[in-house]
């Protein structure tokens, strides 16, 4: 969470524990400071994946937020992941 902060990045709920991961999602105003997020985050994790969608309007944040919510309903988490 400092190296999101530090880049001036804004975390997207729900963060997704599971098999031993996790899984975040993280906003930014521009590629650059995302670019530096993932350096940051880099020094002290593995990144196993990677991947950005630029979005033009708050209507298609809200649908990456609902993909997110439909997604985690799906892998089966145990209460405690949920948690």
């Amino acid at each position: 969470m400092q190296a999101i902060n530090e880049s001036g990045g804004i975390p997207m709920y729900p963060f997704i524990a599971f098999n031993g991961g996790e899984s975040y999602f993280i906003m930014h105003f521009d590629k650059s400071s995302m670019m530096r997020d993932l350096e940051l985050i880099e020094k002290n994790n593995k990144i196993k994946y990677f991947d950005y969608t630029s979005v033009s309007s708050g209507d298609s944040i809200m649908d990456i937020s609902r993909n997110l919510n439909q997604e985690m309903n799906m892998m089966r988490l145990t209460p405690t992941e949920k948690r």
